[in-house]
């Protein structure tokens, strides 16, 4: 059995991996999906701008991290 068999059922194990190691970092990280929405933002980030875990997925980073006088 090559390393390539069975790849499909091993993604979401990668990306919980993923996600417990950049809660570990010291940088803030936000991703987003293609339209802009927040699919997940690590712990770091939440220490930085005071925004609860879980209330920001599906919000608009653009909204969300505007700055008074610039446009979202």
């Amino acid at each position: 059995m090559s390393k390539l068999d069975g790849a499909e059922s091993s993604q979401e194990p990668a990306s919980d991996l993923v996600a417990l190691a950049a809660d570990e970092i010291d940088h803030a990280v936000l991703v987003c999906d293609t339209g802009g929405q927040i699919v997940y933002s690590n712990r770091a980030f939440h220490a930085m701008f005071g925004y609860d875990r879980h209330a920001m997925d599906g919000c608009s980073a653009a909204e969300l991290l505007a700055t008074e006088g610039f446009d979202a």
